[in-house]
Protein backbone atom coordinates (compact mmCIF):
# COMPACT_ATOMS: atom_id res chain seq x y z
CA UNK A 1 0.00 0.00 0.00
CA UNK A 2 1.20 3.15 -0.90
CA UNK A 3 1.66 6.39 1.04
CA UNK A 4 -1.19 8.88 1.32
CA UNK A 5 0.53 11.98 0.55
CA UNK A 6 -0.57 15.96 0.89
CA UNK A 7 1.60 17.81 -0.78
CA UNK A 8 2.70 20.90 2.11
CA UNK A 9 1.70 24.52 0.82
CA UNK A 10 4.12 26.03 3.30
CA UNK A 11 7.11 25.38 0.88
CA UNK A 12 5.28 27.04 -1.75
CA UNK A 13 5.32 30.34 -0.42
CA UNK A 14 7.38 33.12 0.18
CA UNK A 15 10.10 31.30 2.22
CA UNK A 16 10.29 28.75 4.65
CA UNK A 17 11.63 26.69 7.38
CA UNK A 18 13.64 27.28 10.68
CA UNK A 19 16.13 24.68 10.32
CA UNK A 20 16.25 23.89 6.64
CA UNK A 21 15.36 27.42 5.23
CA UNK A 22 13.74 27.48 2.08
CA UNK A 23 13.26 30.43 0.19
CA UNK A 24 10.83 31.38 -2.28
CA UNK A 25 10.94 29.25 -5.21
CA UNK A 26 10.96 30.47 -8.64
CA UNK A 27 7.71 29.88 -11.14
CA UNK A 28 8.90 27.32 -13.30
CA UNK A 29 10.14 25.12 -10.05
CA UNK A 30 6.82 25.23 -8.22
CA UNK A 31 5.47 24.43 -11.66
CA UNK A 32 7.22 21.39 -11.82
CA UNK A 33 6.87 20.24 -8.67
CA UNK A 34 2.97 20.28 -9.11
CA UNK A 35 3.12 18.64 -12.22
CA UNK A 36 5.49 15.97 -10.46
CA UNK A 37 2.52 16.01 -7.78
CA UNK A 38 -0.49 15.17 -10.16
CA UNK A 39 2.26 12.23 -12.10
CA UNK A 40 2.38 10.78 -9.43
CA UNK A 41 -1.53 11.20 -7.81
CA UNK A 42 -0.68 13.34 -4.86
CA UNK A 43 -3.73 15.68 -5.71
CA UNK A 44 -4.48 17.45 -2.12
CA UNK A 45 -2.25 20.84 -1.50
CA UNK A 46 -2.38 21.86 2.61
CA UNK A 47 -2.46 25.26 3.13
CA UNK A 48 -2.75 27.92 5.35
CA UNK A 49 -3.65 31.88 5.44
CA UNK A 50 -0.49 32.28 7.21
CA UNK A 51 1.74 31.03 4.74
CA UNK A 52 2.21 34.46 3.00
CA UNK A 53 2.10 33.99 -1.15
CA UNK A 54 1.22 30.58 -1.79
CA UNK A 55 -1.65 31.09 -3.22
CA UNK A 56 -0.98 33.17 -5.55
CA UNK A 57 2.56 31.11 -6.69
CA UNK A 58 0.06 27.93 -6.71
CA UNK A 59 -2.04 29.88 -8.95
CA UNK A 60 0.22 31.25 -11.18
CA UNK A 61 1.14 27.77 -12.18
CA UNK A 62 -2.22 28.01 -14.06
CA UNK A 63 -2.43 23.94 -12.54
CA UNK A 64 -4.47 24.79 -9.11
CA UNK A 65 -7.84 23.79 -10.48
CA UNK A 66 -6.65 20.27 -11.30
CA UNK A 67 -5.49 20.13 -6.99
CA UNK A 68 -8.00 19.82 -4.10
CA UNK A 69 -7.16 22.09 -1.46
CA UNK A 70 -7.49 22.09 2.47
CA UNK A 71 -6.71 25.47 4.36
CA UNK A 72 -5.95 26.74 8.20
CA UNK A 73 -7.57 29.82 9.89
CA UNK A 74 -6.51 31.83 12.46
CA UNK A 75 -9.38 32.04 14.61
CA UNK A 76 -11.08 35.10 16.71
CA UNK A 77 -14.83 36.45 16.96
CA UNK A 78 -13.93 39.87 15.50
CA UNK A 79 -11.76 38.50 12.17
CA UNK A 80 -14.94 36.17 11.21
CA UNK A 81 -15.87 38.19 8.68
CA UNK A 82 -12.51 38.96 7.23
CA UNK A 83 -11.80 35.30 7.57
CA UNK A 84 -14.68 34.71 5.10
CA UNK A 85 -13.86 37.24 2.63
CA UNK A 86 -9.98 35.61 2.36
CA UNK A 87 -11.80 32.29 1.98
CA UNK A 88 -13.83 33.51 -1.03
CA UNK A 89 -10.75 35.42 -2.32
CA UNK A 90 -8.60 32.65 -2.54
CA UNK A 91 -11.27 30.47 -3.53
CA UNK A 92 -11.51 32.27 -6.48
CA UNK A 93 -8.09 32.77 -7.12
CA UNK A 94 -7.51 29.13 -6.79
CA UNK A 95 -10.06 28.07 -9.02
CA UNK A 96 -12.08 25.91 -6.96
CA UNK A 97 -15.15 26.04 -5.61
CA UNK A 98 -14.36 24.81 -1.92
CA UNK A 99 -12.08 23.52 0.70
CA UNK A 100 -11.83 20.18 1.30
CA UNK A 101 -11.39 20.71 4.93
CA UNK A 102 -10.79 24.21 7.00
CA UNK A 103 -9.16 24.05 10.35
CA UNK A 104 -8.56 26.12 13.14
CA UNK A 105 -5.07 26.86 12.91
CA UNK A 106 -4.37 28.17 16.54
CA UNK A 107 -6.57 26.26 18.53
CA UNK A 108 -3.57 25.71 21.24
CA UNK A 109 -3.89 29.71 22.21
CA UNK A 110 -7.47 30.32 22.15
CA UNK A 111 -9.62 29.85 25.40
CA UNK A 112 -12.64 27.35 26.11
CA UNK A 113 -15.27 30.36 25.63
CA UNK A 114 -13.42 31.36 22.06
CA UNK A 115 -12.67 27.32 21.10
CA UNK A 116 -17.10 27.08 21.53
CA UNK A 117 -17.68 29.80 19.15
CA UNK A 118 -14.50 28.85 16.75
CA UNK A 119 -16.43 25.58 16.33
CA UNK A 120 -19.70 26.99 15.46
CA UNK A 121 -18.02 29.42 13.16
CA UNK A 122 -16.43 26.13 11.57
CA UNK A 123 -19.76 24.83 10.83
CA UNK A 124 -21.25 27.61 9.02
CA UNK A 125 -17.85 27.88 6.87
CA UNK A 126 -19.37 23.98 6.04
CA UNK A 127 -22.79 25.50 5.56
CA UNK A 128 -21.68 28.57 3.70
CA UNK A 129 -20.19 25.97 1.19
CA UNK A 130 -16.90 27.01 1.68
CA UNK A 131 -15.52 23.46 2.46
CA UNK A 132 -16.55 19.91 2.86
CA UNK A 133 -15.24 19.38 6.38
CA UNK A 134 -14.24 20.99 9.57
CA UNK A 135 -11.27 20.43 11.89
CA UNK A 136 -8.52 21.90 14.12
CA UNK A 137 -4.33 21.37 13.48
CA UNK A 138 -3.26 20.75 17.16
CA UNK A 139 0.27 20.22 19.01
CA UNK A 140 -0.64 18.39 22.11
CA UNK A 141 -2.83 15.92 23.36
CA UNK A 142 -4.11 18.32 26.15
CA UNK A 143 -5.65 19.90 23.01
CA UNK A 144 -8.02 17.32 21.88
CA UNK A 145 -10.79 18.69 23.78
CA UNK A 146 -14.24 19.68 21.68
CA UNK A 147 -16.99 18.62 23.98
CA UNK A 148 -19.56 16.32 22.08
CA UNK A 149 -18.46 17.96 18.60
CA UNK A 150 -16.09 15.21 16.54
CA UNK A 151 -13.87 16.89 14.02
CA UNK A 152 -13.41 15.95 10.69
CA UNK A 153 -10.03 16.31 10.52
CA UNK A 154 -6.83 16.69 12.89
CA UNK A 155 -3.63 17.55 11.79
CA UNK A 156 -0.77 16.87 14.34
CA UNK A 157 2.48 16.20 14.20
CA UNK A 158 4.19 12.56 13.91
CA UNK A 159 7.77 11.90 13.75
CA UNK A 160 10.47 10.21 15.41
CA UNK A 161 10.34 12.64 18.38
CA UNK A 162 6.63 13.13 18.03
CA UNK A 163 4.55 9.36 18.80
CA UNK A 164 2.51 10.39 21.51
CA UNK A 165 -1.01 10.12 19.86
CA UNK A 166 -0.16 7.13 18.54
CA UNK A 167 -1.02 5.85 22.26
CA UNK A 168 -3.39 7.97 23.33
CA UNK A 169 -6.81 6.52 24.43
CA UNK A 170 -8.71 9.90 23.50
CA UNK A 171 -6.87 9.75 19.63
CA UNK A 172 -8.22 6.33 18.87
CA UNK A 173 -11.95 7.28 20.27
CA UNK A 174 -11.54 10.02 17.87
CA UNK A 175 -10.76 7.73 14.82
CA UNK A 176 -13.42 4.92 15.56
CA UNK A 177 -15.89 8.14 15.39
CA UNK A 178 -14.46 8.90 11.84
CA UNK A 179 -11.90 11.94 12.48
CA UNK A 180 -9.05 12.09 10.06
CA UNK A 181 -5.72 12.36 11.33
CA UNK A 182 -3.33 14.27 9.11
CA UNK A 183 0.42 14.11 9.92
CA UNK A 184 2.87 16.96 9.91
CA UNK A 185 6.60 17.52 10.01
CA UNK A 186 7.75 13.85 9.52
CA UNK A 187 11.44 14.93 9.22
CA UNK A 188 11.20 17.39 11.78
CA UNK A 189 11.44 21.02 9.84
CA UNK A 190 14.43 18.75 7.41
CA UNK A 191 16.50 18.23 10.67
CA UNK A 192 15.90 14.39 10.57
CA UNK A 193 17.10 14.25 6.86
CA UNK A 194 20.65 15.86 7.52
CA UNK A 195 20.90 14.74 11.42
CA UNK A 196 24.22 15.40 11.82
CA UNK A 197 24.00 19.39 11.07
CA UNK A 198 22.24 19.35 14.28
CA UNK A 199 23.22 21.96 16.96
CA UNK A 200 21.97 19.10 19.68
CA UNK A 201 23.79 16.37 18.67
CA UNK A 202 23.16 14.27 21.84
CA UNK A 203 19.25 14.54 20.86
CA UNK A 204 19.96 13.40 17.20
CA UNK A 205 22.36 10.74 17.68
CA UNK A 206 19.04 8.35 19.39
CA UNK A 207 17.67 9.04 15.80
CA UNK A 208 21.22 8.36 13.86
CA UNK A 209 21.94 5.04 16.17
CA UNK A 210 17.85 3.81 15.96
CA UNK A 211 19.01 4.46 11.83
CA UNK A 212 21.71 2.28 12.20
CA UNK A 213 20.57 -0.53 14.22
CA UNK A 214 17.51 -1.21 11.86
CA UNK A 215 19.91 -0.51 8.97
CA UNK A 216 17.58 1.94 7.80
CA UNK A 217 18.92 5.20 5.55
CA UNK A 218 17.50 8.54 7.48
CA UNK A 219 14.71 9.12 5.08
CA UNK A 220 13.28 5.80 5.94
CA UNK A 221 13.90 5.92 9.51
CA UNK A 222 12.20 8.87 9.49
CA UNK A 223 9.01 7.56 7.58
CA UNK A 224 8.96 4.65 9.10
CA UNK A 225 7.25 6.10 11.76
CA UNK A 226 4.07 6.74 9.72
CA UNK A 227 4.52 3.54 7.76
CA UNK A 228 4.26 1.28 11.32
CA UNK A 229 1.09 2.73 12.27
CA UNK A 230 -2.74 3.39 11.81
CA UNK A 231 -3.64 6.30 13.71
CA UNK A 232 -3.00 8.84 10.81
CA UNK A 233 -4.07 8.14 7.16
CA UNK A 234 -2.69 10.45 5.18
CA UNK A 235 0.36 12.33 5.39
CA UNK A 236 1.52 16.02 4.67
CA UNK A 237 5.12 16.55 2.82
CA UNK A 238 6.55 19.74 2.21
CA UNK A 239 9.53 19.53 -0.38
CA UNK A 240 11.50 22.03 -2.39
CA UNK A 241 11.89 19.67 -5.92
CA UNK A 242 10.30 17.40 -7.90
CA UNK A 243 13.03 14.76 -7.11
CA UNK A 244 12.31 15.30 -2.95
CA UNK A 245 8.66 13.61 -4.34
CA UNK A 246 9.68 11.07 -6.40
CA UNK A 247 12.49 10.15 -3.42
CA UNK A 248 9.54 9.52 -1.00
CA UNK A 249 7.06 8.05 -3.30
CA UNK A 250 9.59 5.60 -4.60
CA UNK A 251 10.70 4.47 -0.90
CA UNK A 252 9.30 1.34 -0.07
CA UNK A 253 7.26 1.05 2.75
CA UNK A 254 8.80 0.39 6.15
CA UNK A 255 7.37 -1.63 8.59
CA UNK A 256 8.74 -1.77 12.70
CA UNK A 257 6.99 -2.84 15.75
CA UNK A 258 6.20 0.32 17.33
CA UNK A 259 7.86 -1.09 20.53
CA UNK A 260 11.14 -0.95 18.77
CA UNK A 261 11.29 2.68 18.78
CA UNK A 262 13.45 4.40 21.54
CA UNK A 263 12.00 6.79 24.05
CA UNK A 264 13.05 9.95 23.82
CA UNK A 265 11.50 11.39 27.60
CA UNK A 266 15.28 12.76 27.79
CA UNK A 267 14.98 14.83 24.98
CA UNK A 268 14.51 18.76 25.79
CA UNK A 269 11.10 19.71 24.39
CA UNK A 270 13.51 22.78 23.04
CA UNK A 271 14.32 19.94 20.64
CA UNK A 272 11.01 18.37 19.82
CA UNK A 273 9.14 20.71 19.79
CA UNK A 274 9.91 23.72 16.52
CA UNK A 275 7.48 26.11 18.27
CA UNK A 276 10.36 26.51 20.87
CA UNK A 277 13.35 26.99 18.20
Amino acid sequence: MKRNLILGGAQLGNGYGKFVHIPKMSPENIRKILESAKMRDVFEIDLAQDYVGAVDNIATSNMSSQFIFSTKIKYSVDSQNDIISKLIAELKVLQVERFRTILIHNWSSIGQEERIKSVKFLKSLVSLGLCEGAGVSIYEIEEIDFGTWVPDCIQAPLNFYNRKFLYDQATQALVAEGTQFVGRSIFHQGLLLNPELSSNLGATKIFIDFCSENNLSYLQGALSVYDSQNVFTSLTVGIASPNQLQEILNEGRILKNLEVYPAIDSVSLDFTDPRRW
